[in-house]
């Protein structure tokens, strides 16, 4: 729970502009190089930091132990009416349904490219193990195994993962 008195308060409404794009609430203050606003709050030499957004949260809707979830994608905006609580789960979900994720080139870890995921299908296609698959293009037989089973790249080739849950 964050602990704030009614200076606080105010003094975190006044670094908040209300004219905002698409109706967030823009946050102010905190460095440029946090993509999400930060508030100190309490006695000099004892505050404590925290994201702006929960701040904004706590006040309209009272504590939480979930996290704060934009919805309107913007991190900067602390507008009540934009934020809800959630698990990890569900603001990756969330990301999903926007289509928000990183993926194909985009993916800061990408190994293949979109070609070579529709060469991995072929060849399996055709057949081929994922060894072969993995020898012939010089890739790992893990990144092969994945595509082909559907843990990665499943967007571009249609396949989907096959869980337990899924076996019942």
């Amino acid at each position: 729970m964050i602990k704030l008195t009614q200076a606080d308060i105010q003094r975190f409404w006044s670094f908040v502009d209300r004219k905002g794009l698409a109706d967030c609430w823009l946050w102010q203050g905190g460095g440029p190089r946090n993509p999400y606003g930060n508030f100190s709050a309490g006695p000099r030499g004892l505050s404590k930091t925290y994201l702006a957004h929960r701040v904004s949260y706590q006040l309209a809707y009272g504590p939480t132990n979930l996290q704060v979830c934009h919805a309107c994608d913007n991190p900067r905006c602390v507008n009540p009416l934009h934020l809800f609580a959630g698990t990890q789960s569900d603001n990756r979900q969330d990301c999903k349904r926007k289509n928000r994720t990183a993926r194909g080139r985009q993916h800061g870890k990408v190994v293949l490219t979109e070609h070579e995921v529709r060469q991995i299908v072929d060849l399996d296609n055709k057949g081929h193990t994922s060894g072969e698959i993995a020898r012939e293009l010089r890739r790992k037989p893990t990144t092969i195994y994945n595509v082909i089973k559907g843990l990665s790249w499943s967007w571009l080739t249609g396949r989907q993962q096959v869980t337990p849950e899924m076996m019942k």
